[in-house]
């Protein structure tokens, strides 16, 4: 038996029901009522806006309301006190529609015994009280779910399996840059169209990946996805993570996760930096093995044969000088100053590859009369190597002193004029041109033997020579001087040629004029 008395709300307009009703409860063996009656529904919900209620007894057709009406505006005024409804004969329907709208029993007017009608009373309070501790528990353990959940640094999407964002943690926000508000109850597709994806490196490939899963329910999703820094929006990489929910209230939606791996893609990186490092170094030692081993067999070679040149030339006058006619003596004597010369210019050569390829390449520009330099070297290239070429010098444009460095530009032109006379005839045609515009432009084109295709590639590596040359000296020094002095010029050198026929450098280095 209860040991309290039963409060009860009556709402009842038919006077003989109301009267067997209140008869009935004062006839309960089992329970003490209070019965409260209206016949109207207005001053029902007033008293219940003032009052507790224990239970309310509601016939759904009443003068002021009819219907599930009845019911929605009474639940909605009391929506924890339990509601039995009074029905007739053939109300039946509708008493079944108010069950499952949350009324906890239903009756039928005039079959309502004391006993029954107490029963029912009793049984609907229980069960409203088990209904609301068990939502009490539930709504417990949702705020600790929720709490564990919010704290979780893993950004977590719940989408029922209508696509509708149900839920969402704080890490979500923090990543996304967007509030729950913006989210809760949005069509995830629309969602991820409208604001998501943009946040992205590659939007459209997110959208791809994240709404695959509506092509086929049961997929298990992993990608990584790249974040670009925003308002709001810290640059992360996430690795996303998405499955079905195969129970519960969302049974057929799917949970998202998104994974922060910024820290391990960065070490990623700086792993992916260590190994390019480590091969451009096996390269570049590789490369160094190469040139030491050209170096070697060019140094061997190119100092024995002056050397030896020197030491015959220097045994003859030591042995035959009494013999010797002045003549004889000075050939000798030139002899050996040119081997020295070359030597010296060879050691030389190799200091200054040594220096650019250190990053050292000196570099003093002041204003220079290029002009006049040029006409010195080709005096000097003619007499250096005995040349019988035919060399055509001309210039367009000439604007007076350009600031440049006068070392530079000797190392560019005697060079590529020295090698236009080195590798073609004697007597053939060398042309050699200046074109002072907004870059002044050398051009050097011979008749010569030309260049191999497959070689011009290799054209400027120190100690590479073309596989054509023959006994024509040379270091395989010069272009890659040149190649270093035009780069200190932050210029570029280009090069044309085919066998049999000739070939054409042409070099371009920036200038400031003078004036």
């Amino acid at each position: 038996m209860f040991n309290k008395v039963i409060k009860t709300l009556l709402v009842e307009d038919n006077p003989g029901d109301a009267r067997l009703v209140k008869e009935a409860l004062l006839d309960a063996q089992d329970a003490d009522f209070e019965v409260i009656h209206f016949d109207r529904l207005r001053p029902a919900l007033d008293l219940l806006e003032k009052e507790e209620i224990d239970i309310i007894l509601l016939d759904l057709s009443l003068p002021d309301e009819n219907g599930l009406k009845t019911l929605y505006r009474t639940h909605s005024a009391a929506p924890n006190v339990p509601i039995v409804v009074l029905t007739g004969l053939a109300d039946h329907e509708l008493a079944v529609k108010a069950l499952q709208e949350g009324a906890q029993d239903y009756l039928v007017k005039g079959q309502a015994e004391s006993d029954l009608l107490s029963r029912s009373i009793r049984y609907a309070i229980e069960r409203a009280q088990i209904l609301a501790a068990r939502k009490e528990s539930e709504e417990k353990y949702r705020t600790l779910t929720d709490d564990v959940l919010d704290s979780s640094m893993v950004g977590i999407f719940i989408i029922d399996a209508n696509s509708n964002v149900v839920w969402v943690n704080k890490s979500v926000e923090l990543y996304f840059g967007i509030s729950r508000e913006q989210i809760i109850g949005k069509d995830k597709k629309d969602l991820v169209e409208e604001k998501i994806k943009y946040i992205f490196e590659d939007p459209e490939d997110f959208k791809l990946k994240s709404l695959s899963y509506h092509d086929d329910k049961s997929q298990v999703q992993k990608f990584e996805c790249h974040i670009l820094e925003g308002k709001n929006i810290e640059e992360r990489w996430l690795q996303h993570s998405s499955q079905p929910i195969y129970s519960g209230l969302y049974t057929g939606g799917r949970i998202e996760h998104y994974t922060d791996i910024t820290e391990r893609k960065k070490y990623e990186e700086r792993q992916l930096q260590l190994v390019n490092q480590l091969e451009k170094a096996n390269v570049d030692l590789k490369n160094l093995s190469e040139l030491k081993s050209r170096f070697v067999s060019m140094v061997s070679h190119e100092f024995r044969t002056p050397l030896t040149a020197i030491f015959a030339a220097s045994d003859l006058l030591k042995r035959y000088n009494d013999r010797m006619t002045q003549e004889q003596k000075s050939m000798r004597l030139d002899k050996i100053q040119r081997e020295i010369k070359h030597m010296v210019q060879l050691l030389e050569d190799i200091l200054v590859i040594g220096r650019a390829e250190a990053g050292k390449f000196p570099f003093k520009p002041e204003f220079i009369d290029i002009k006049d330099i040029c006409h010195d070297i080709i005096e000097e290239v003619k007499v250096t190597y005995n040349s019988t070429h035919e060399i055509i010098f001309s210039y367009n444009n000439y604007k007076g002193k350009i600031y440049a460095d006068e070392k530079i530009i000797r190392h560019i032109t005697t060079n590529l004029l020295s090698n236009a006379i080195k590798y073609s005839k004697q007597g053939s045609t060398v042309l050699f041109s200046l074109d002072f515009s907004e870059n002044l432009i050398f051009v050097f084109k011979d008749q010569g033997i030309g260049i191999p295709q497959e070689e011009l590639k290799n054209m400027f590596e120190p100690f590479h020579r073309a596989t054509n040359v023959g006994d024509v000296y040379g270091t395989g020094l010069g272009l890659a001087i040149v190649k270093k002095a035009i780069e200190a010029h932050n210029g570029n050198i280009e090069v044309d040629s085919k066998i049999g026929i000739g070939t054409t450098f042409t070099v371009s280095i920036p200038i400031v004029n003078s004036n």
